[in-house]
């Protein structure tokens, strides 16, 4: 008996760093399927898992739950 699966592979994702807030939008390129762990993070000795969506949600700016903490601004 042989059982068939149809699976959608995403080659490129959009991502963001939840401990140092790297993301494609700092960096201009795209994470690929494989890359789910925070490169910079991995360096300093602690993996960090990226926060991602595909490249074809992209509709405007990241998801808020994704985004640095804006400092207040002084007027």
């Amino acid at each position: 008996m042989r059982i068939v699966t149809r699976q959608t592979v995403v080659p490129l994702w959009h991502y963001q760093c939840p401990q140092c807030h790297l993301g494609s939008a700092d960096t201009g390129e795209f994470a690929v399927a494989e890359m789910i762990y925070c490169e910079v993070c991995i360096e300093e000795g602690e993996p960090v898992r990226l926060k991602r969506w595909t490249v074809e949600e992209d509709e405007g700016p990241p998801p808020a739950e994704v985004l640095p903490f804006e400092q207040p601004r002084k007027e």
